[in-house]
């Protein structure tokens, strides 16, 4: 775990559960459901290399008809990284820094960056997604 702190706030970030916030206290409150039935009930994860669903879990891209997983059958659902444990790049008492392969369920190379950052008085997320040379829907 990473524990993140700024004016008074505190933030845990769990690199080996999909790389999520879990756990976000401000003002002396829990702003986050921090357990939950399955890696989608709980905390703030990052969806790559896409967000929501693809219906029944099929693309077409350059032509090409691609498959995935169906995480929420009959659908694909939040990405490909949101279960599988992260690697912490960096992190201070306030910032962090992890990164992801998009792993054997994503047709192409490429791996994404979460980086996070307590403010006093806020919390900055980033994620970017990146090729590995190929390009790619993301």
């Amino acid at each position: 775990m990473i524990h993140l702190e700024a004016g008074g706030a505190t933030a845990t970030v769990d690199p080996d559960a999909g790389g999520r916030l879990a756990s976000l206290v401000v003002g002396g409150a829990e702003r986050l459901v921090t357990e939950g039935g399955g890696p989608t009930m709980w905390g703030c994860f990052p969806m790559a290399p896409w967000a929501g669903r693809v219906r029944d879990g099929r693309f077409r891209w350059a032509g090409v008809e691609r498959q995935l997983p169906l995480r929420l059958p009959p659908h694909a659902m939040h990405g490909t990284v949101l279960d599988r444990p992260w690697e912490v790049v960096a992190a201070d008492e306030r910032r962090a820094t992890l990164r992801i392969d998009l792993g054997p369920d994503w047709p192409w190379a490429g791996h994404a960056l979460h980086e996070l950052e307590l403010w006093p008085g806020r919390l900055d997320l980033r994620l970017e997604v990146h090729t590995g040379g190929e390009s790619f829907p993301a």
